[in-house]
């Protein structure tokens, strides 16, 4: 199963957290946020996550 988040702002970052906390495999979870410097920042902070700029 794969899982998209749309938006990486505080509120997805939480959802992505707690589906890695809930076992979800971090390749199979990828994060569309529109803002370079958030996508860089998520980058730093979930390791493994797919992060791109667009869905």
């Amino acid at each position: 199963m794969q899982l998209a988040v749309l938006g990486g702002g505080r509120m997805g970052e939480a959802l992505v957290a707690g589906l890695l906390d809930a076992g979800f495999a971090a390749d199979t979870i990828t994060v569309a946020e529109i803002s370079a410097p958030r996508r860089a920042e998520l980058t730093g902070l979930i390791s493994g996550v797919r992060i791109v700029a667009d869905a």
